[in-house]
């Protein structure tokens, strides 16, 4: 009887865990991408910003644009739960002020652009973008991603091999960051699996790394992790700042001036 007994709660057991490894695997996308944010044609531009928009190779590419005179960019990568006017202000208030264009870039899929947001559909964005700056051929090219963006702008790094690299609360790979936060889940499930420790394997050029240290979403483990795997990095631990307060006025402005080229 206790041996029938063992064997029902053991198949009971296997049976939750597969239901709950079913769950993640259908409802992992919006877990990952979890706010499409506001329709970039609702969004309260500041002025000497204007929308971005261009077709690459058939290709849309979306955003929020803030031009200089001079011809040096930064292209921004939001997180996850925002989107690119969210970040409308970050070049006419703290870029431009260094001399560099600012695009805040949007993922497909998101602020009500077409489809659903995935790793694939961010990487034909890079690529497309990438086409773009070579069309354009500024002279300095600056890469920011902050959160889930760290993950694009190292696909982004990895094709066009920017002046600098800058990253905020980044991880190593994002099956890792689903591992911190549920343990059961195996890595194999991850289908949305940005891996910037292999993007950025081969970069040589300058990167910099900047975590809050209780950070809850994004374990400062998971920055370690990345920085122990790249060849020129730079990384800066913000007491007591957790996923969010990483871009304060006075810190974002003198991170800026000391490393954009």
């Amino acid at each position: 009887m206790l041996t029938k007994l063992v064997k029902m709660l053991i198949i009971i057991a296997i049976a939750a865990y597969a239901f709950v490894l079913a769950v993640f695997w259908f409802a992992q996308s919006a877990m990952i991408y979890p706010n499409q944010g506001t329709h970039l044609s609702q969004c309260d531009l500041p002025k000497g910003t204007e929308i971005f928009n261009e077709h690459i190779d058939g290709f849309e590419l979306n955003g929020i644009f803030t031009k200089t005179d001079n011809h040096k960019i930064l292209i921004f990568f939001h997180g996850n739960n925002e989107s690119a006017c969210s970040w409308r202000f970050a070049g006419i208030n703290h870029i431009a002020a260094h001399g560099y264009d600012t695009l805040i870039m949007e993922y497909p899929g998101y602020a009500g652009l077409d489809g659903k947001p995935s790793i694939e559909r961010n990487k034909m964005m890079t690529d497309a973008l990438a086409k773009w700056l070579e069309q354009n051929d500024y002279d300095k090219t600056v890469v920011l991603g902050y959160s889930l963006g760290s993950g694009i702008a190292s696909m982004l790094t990895k094709e066009i091999d920017p002046d600098a690299l800058l990253l905020f609360a980044p991880y190593d790979r994002m099956a890792n960051v689903v591992r911190d936060i549920a343990p059961f889940i195996p890595s194999f499930i991850v289908q949305e699996n940005y891996k910037n420790d292999k993007e950025l394997s081969n970069h040589k050029g300058p990167i910099t790394i900047v975590h809050g240290s209780n950070d809850n979403v994004i374990s400062p483990a998971r920055s370690e992790s990345l920085a122990k795997s790249l060849i020129d990095v730079d990384s800066i631990t913000l007491a007591d700042r957790g996923h969010h307060g990483l871009f304060e006025t006075k810190f974002f402005d003198e991170l800026l001036r000391q490393k954009l080229p």
